[in-house]
């Protein structure tokens, strides 16, 4: 990004500059103004399309779903036989629920550019969420052969191992992604769940503080910090990190049931109910609120495979 901002404002505004800027700014996590740069970049240069799959990506992040799907109809109707165009295209059907739609078009992509290893990686996190984990493997094993120095396909393959009960291999692939990218603050999220699993609580902590450091307002870390501080039950300590939490994310179903546990914990009843409420408002269909009422005590639900889901699906990219 420093080389990028000493051009001149004659080559900062060349196609491939552009492209590059979007691109760190995604890798940032920055998905606003790297939105806003790969807009820029199709409308002075309608005929480059490469980039536009990390743009499709910036805009799954931000669930702009009426730009995502105006920019497949014009690449579906212009370029179909470009295979960013159907890694556009899968965003676009991933954000609507058609998953099966979505494994088509990431598939169409690996076809037509049999090397293009970013396509086999959205392929392989669409097959997770279709349960397909064998077929998933492959699609990140074929990601890391084209694209050797990419954290995503071992953040994948890490991802795949947490769901199989593996935690020591997927610690492994966590922290060979991290390798690839270390100043990445939702993989440090994803390796801190990794380090917790495998009974590392306290380097999970230092992890997800290092994280926090970077990005103080940044949702996901510091929900996984108030995670691990109810795990290691600091309850008072979980909650003021919770209450400041629900401020910056009011409308975050994990945030007000995990409060409601804490609350539940210390022995306030009153405020637990008032927070699982909440809770149940945001989430009607109670998946991250099973067992609140029932017999089954608290330290013992199990929603650790949701939010997990959750982190790998802020990644996406």
């Amino acid at each position: 990004m420093n080389a990028l901002n000493q051009l001149t404002d004659k080559h900062a505004s060349l196609p491939l500059s552009l492209e590059l800027r979007g691109r760190v700014l995604f890798e940032k996590s920055d998905f606003n103004r790297a939105s806003a740069t790969f807009e820029e970049m199709h409308q002075q240069y309608p005929h480059k399309i490469e980039g536009l799959e990390v743009y499709s990506s910036c805009l799954w992040q931000l669930q702009k779903i009426p730009k995502l799907s105006g920019l497949t109809k014009e690449l579906t109707e212009r370029f179909r036989h470009r295979s960013e165009t159907w890694c556009v295209a899968g965003n676009l059907y991933n954000l609507e629920k058609q998953c099966a739609i979505a494994v088509d078009c990431f598939d169409r992509a690996t076809r037509l550019v049999p090397k293009f290893g970013y396509s086999y990686y959205l392929l392989g996190n669409e097959l997770i969420e279709v349960g397909q984990l064998d077929r998933a493997e492959q699609a990140f094993h074929e990601s890391v052969r084209y694209s050797p120095h990419d954290y995503r396909p071992h953040l994948g393959l890490g991802i795949i191992e947490q769901k199989r009960s593996k935690m020591s291999k997927a610690l492994t692939h966590m922290r060979m992604a991290i390798q690839r990218n270390p100043s990445n603050i939702i993989l440090q999220v994803h390796l801190a769940v990794v380090e917790q699993a495998n009974g590392h609580e306290k380097e999970a902590l230092k992890i997800l503080n290092q994280a926090i450091k970077m990005d103080p307002n940044n949702i996901t870390a510091r929900y996984h910090r108030a995670r691990i501080l109810f795990d290691s039950r600091n309850y008072v300590e979980a909650r003021t990190e919770l209450n400041e939490l629900k401020e910056l994310s009011p409308n975050e179903p994990h945030v007000f049931f995990l409060l409601a546990r804490v609350y539940k914990k210390l022995g306030d009843q009153a405020q637990a109910q008032i927070y699982f409420n909440y809770s149940s408002q945001i989430d009607p269909r109670g998946e991250q609120s099973r067992g609140f009422g029932s017999e089954q005590p608290y330290d013992e639900d199990d929603f650790d495979a949701e939010t997990s889901s959750s982190t790998s699906r802020m990644i996406r990219s």
